[in-house]
């Protein structure tokens, strides 16, 4: 037998030499290379999402935000046009001639209208509390027990 042929060799643990896998370092840097880019990407991906999601939360504090603010409003000027009311009831009992006139009761504003009625007064107060508006108007008349006392009997909120 020839010792040249291809017939391959043993080592020293015996192995065949032929059966073992090719070992190639440029191979094996490149795929380490891909898992790198893939975390990359999978962790770039997750930021995008966990992003996404905090944007989503910050949105929807900063619109309830809004909305409470608003809704306080709308009750100050109710309160407001309420006030508005008991500014105007004081002074029918000093001057019945009294036809309206504009407050400031707080941080807010009245504008009262006094129109005499059949039997007393139609009251019509209309607040303005930083964006919020609200109207009220009542019919007002005296007690007749009571001549400084004044009994509401229609309350109306107007929407506008």
């Amino acid at each position: 037998m020839d010792s040249d042929t291809s017939s391959p060799s043993r080592s020293s643990n015996g192995e065949l030499e032929g059966d073992k896998p090719s070992t190639d370092v440029s191979s094996t840097s490149s795929l380490r290379s891909l898992d790198k880019g893939f975390a990359t990407v999978l962790i770039l991906l997750l930021f995008a999402t966990f992003s996404a999601f905090g944007l989503e939360a910050y949105l929807k504090a900063q619109s309830e935000n809004r909305m409470a603010k608003r809704e306080a409003l709308s009750r100050q000027a109710v309160y407001t046009s309420e006030g508005g009311l008991e500014w105007a009831k004081s002074e029918l009992i000093k001057n019945p001639l009294f036809t309206g006139g504009k407050r400031t009761i707080g941080e807010g504003t009245a504008v009262i209208d006094v129109t005499v009625g059949e039997g007393g007064y139609w009251v019509t107060s209309d607040a303005q509390q930083g964006v919020a508006r609200r109207k009220i108007q009542v019919f007002l008349s005296l007690d007749p027990l009571d001549q400084n006392r004044w009994v509401v009997s229609q309350y109306q909120e107007i929407y506008q």
